[in-house]
């Protein structure tokens, strides 16, 4: 898979392209329905399936502040190259500009000139240009005067309306991975490397994994949960139960930090392995207030709690 950062020069292996534009955070069932038809559709032409994202997110700009992503850029390129099996992806760098062109604009300025699809796949709530201005029936204009043919897809839906971003963002921060999962197609996942820490946890018994995160992930609620560890230094999965927050029993911390105990794990040191994540379930809020002693008895209760999480599945 190639991936090409606007407005370096890109040179296409055929003029036949079918493109796909969005931001696909979350990579989530709605968006796997436009990629898959997407690579479906570039198959039946002898085609280049070509998909075209934005960094940073849009909402970073429009906004003027930090917006934690579902899937940083990182883990997009990376499924979309392993899972995705797209040819090449486009990345456009959303600038204080590109947010005040004009719905036509954006196509004519900065997409037709880069490249030139004959075919277009969106979802039927696509919307680009300032403040979202542009829809379906934009594009069908501009397909009709550049001999473009769009194509708009019904995405997957839940609850009777379209599975979106936002929803899975708005679960997540209540700590219902569960229908976060559902959404996605499978559960929410962190990935990051081991670091040092403080050693606090190996002291008191229960030794953790120090995940250092993309700048730019979003984390769940703040509390613990259960989840299921693989590191890439290990054959198998490892269950584990997870702490998002700011350990205010320990350290209170000014930054929240996710640490991983892994149950029946023996290796003595995890530190500089990539470890990625699956969260299963939420278990409880982090505590505000305890000792050590209190804190202990948390801890055992939520692994004997994510014992018979799995024993149950």
């Amino acid at each position: 898979m190639d991936v090409a950062w606007y407005p370096e020069v890109w040179e296409p292996t055929t003029e036949n392209i079918i493109l796909t534009i969005g931001n696909f955070d979350g990579l989530h069932k709605g968006h796997k329905t436009l990629l898959s038809t997407l690579v479906e559709r570039a198959r039946e032409h002898n085609a280049q399936a070509v998909v075209g994202t934005f960094y940073p997110h849009p909402q970073e700009i429009i906004t003027d502040e930090e917006y934690p992503v579902l899937t940083p850029l990182e883990e997009q390129l990376a499924w979309l190259q392993t899972e995705g099996e797209i040819d090449t992806v486009l990345v456009f760098s959303f600038t204080p500009e590109l947010q005040q062109m004009e719905p036509r604009a954006f196509y004519e300025r900065v997409v037709f000139p880069y490249v030139t699809p004959f075919h277009l796949i969106v979802g039927t709530d696509h919307r680009f240009g300032y403040h979202g201005q542009g829809s379906s029936h934009v594009l069908n204009r501009l397909g009709t005067e550049y001999g473009l043919a769009v194509e708009e897809l019904a995405l997957a839906s839940a609850h009777n309306r379209p599975i979106s971003s936002r929803d899975i963002r708005d679960a997540l921060q209540a700590g219902d991975v569960e229908h976060a999962a559902m959404w996605l197609g499978r559960p929410y996942q962190l990935q990051g490397t081991v670091e040092a820490g403080k050693g606090w946890g190996r002291t008191i018994g229960f030794p953790t994994a120090n995940m250092n995160l993309s700048d730019r992930k979003f984390l769940p609620r703040r509390g613990v949960y259960v989840v299921r560890a693989y590191a890439e230094s290990e054959p198998h999965p490892y269950i584990g139960v997870m702490n998002v927050g700011y350990n205010p029993v320990v350290e209170a911390r000014s930054t929240p930090a996710v640490e991983v105990h892994l149950l029946d794990f023996e290796n003595i040191s995890l530190k500089g392995v990539t470890l990625r994540v699956d969260v299963l379930t939420f278990i409880r809020p982090e505590h505000e207030a305890g000792t050590i002693e209190d804190l202990k008895l948390w801890i055992q209760k939520d692994i004997v709690f994510a014992r018979e999480y799995m024993d149950r599945q």
